[in-house]
């Protein structure tokens, strides 16, 4: 795993997206305010909808499903397992690794670390050794120490590190509020 002066370089360098977090619910707030959607439950929907999936393409999705409660082509069916799983039960299942801490940041709480595809490149580690609580402990350890360093919350500090990763990689870092639907 990566040292946390590694990862501090990684989140300075992401500096313009650390208020990735902070922008995605301004843009649910303002999406669900024009819909007449319940926040919470648009941002939980998001998170469900993510895993392997663009941010561009989660919006679409997740949008759609609120409008017509229709999934739209090519959502795996383990999105559809889940989301089937919220509604009856009212909440994401802690289970979900990546998306209960996804759903919680884009609820607003500051403190959830989100660790996906991106994050384990950035700390190098197997995607798969986020299911082990060492590594989840660890890597924590790493963005809180990174996070107290800069004066910035866990999830200001996860998405700059995110976006670094994901600008080293070619990709580009698109935001919620730049997507039509």
């Amino acid at each position: 795993m990566r040292q946390a002066r590694t990862l501090l370089q990684l989140a300075e360098r992401g500096i313009e997206d650390m208020h990735w977090y902070s922008r995605a619910r301004a843009e649910i707030e303002r999406r669900c305010t024009h819909e007449g959607w319940d926040a919470g439950k648009f941002a939980d929907l998001l998170a469900l909808t993510s895993p392997r999936v663009q941010v561009s393409r989660n919006w679409s999705i997740a949008v759609h499903y609120m409008r017509t409660g229709e999934w739209q082509p090519g959502v795996m069916s383990v999105t559809k397992e889940n989301v089937q799983d919220w509604q009856r039960n009212g909440e994401v299942p802690m289970h979900l690794l990546k998306v209960y801490p996804f759903s919680r940041a884009l609820r607003g709480d500051d403190s959830a670390l989100v660790l996906d595809t991106w994050m384990a490149r950035a700390l190098h580690v197997p995607e798969s050794g986020l299911k082990s609580s060492f590594v989840r402990i660890r890597a924590a350890q790493r963005v809180s120490q990174v996070a107290a360093q800069l004066g910035w919350t866990i999830t200001q500090t996860q998405a700059a590190i995110w976006s670094a990763e994901l600008e080293a990689h070619g990709r580009t870092v698109y935001y919620y509020a730049e997507q039509e639907s």
